[in-house]
Order: C-alpha cells, then sequence, then structure tokens
C-alpha cells in the first residue's frame, strides 16, 4: 500500500500514477483511517504521526519511508523503471534520502 500526502498534488498524482502501472499495488491518503490502518496492522510499534509526510510504503516486509519507499514502489513498475529502481538501491541511503528530501521540501512547487 503506498501511503502519499493527500494535500499534495504531485504526490497524489504520482501515488495514483505508479498503482495504475504497479502490480499489486493501492494507494490511500496519508490522512486516512485506511492508511493508520495499514501502518497499525504491518508494526503496531510505529508511531504513526511520526512518519513523514510525503510517501510511505508499506508492505510485507514493514514501513517503509522516504527514498527506500520510492525504491521499492519501483520494484512493482515495469521495466525500465524497475531497472533504475534497483540501479539506485547502490547509492547509500544517506545519500538517497538527503537527495529525497531535498525534493520534497519542493514538491509544493509541482
Amino acid at each position: 500500500m503506498v501511503l502519499y500526502d493527500g494535500e499534495c498534488a504531485f504526490c497524489s498524482r504520482a501515488a495514483a500514477w505508479a498503482c495504475r502501472r504497479g502490480r499489486s499495488l493501492d494507494h490511500a491518503p496519508l490522512g486516512s483511517a485506511v492508511a493508520r490502518q495499514v501502518v497499525a496492522t504491518a508494526d503496531p510499534g510505529i508511531d504513526f504521526d511520526s512518519l513523514p509526510d510525503s510517501i510511505v510504503l508499506v508492505d510485507r516486509d514493514g514501513v517503509h519511508t522516504e527514498s527506500t519507499a520510492v525504491l521499492r514502489i519501483a520494484r512493482h513498475l515495469p521495466l525500465p523503471l524497475r531497472a533504475v529502481g534497483l540501479l539506485a538501491k547502490a547509492i547509500p541511503r544517506t545519500l538517497r534520502d538527503g537527495i529525497y528530501r531535498a525534493f520534497a521540501s519542493r514538491r509544493r512547487w509541482f
């Protein structure tokens, strides 16, 4: 389940786009009761309010945020996007998350 910032047009469109093309992906706004239930079911120890307000992926392996969520979503997309996601995994997470945060802080421009 892809959880996204429902107030951000870019986030809403990107999540819908990925879910239309992705295998076995569904989506819901982070502010919804569905999002809270999905996170609580996946990992009861996570404080929902501490999650980032941009994108979260909940899958069978747990709750993923920031660049890790994006790369794991890419696994569900067709080639060549899936390959790009696999290649980007080689970039250290601290660098990936820094790039992700820089973009996320400007996503409302879209």
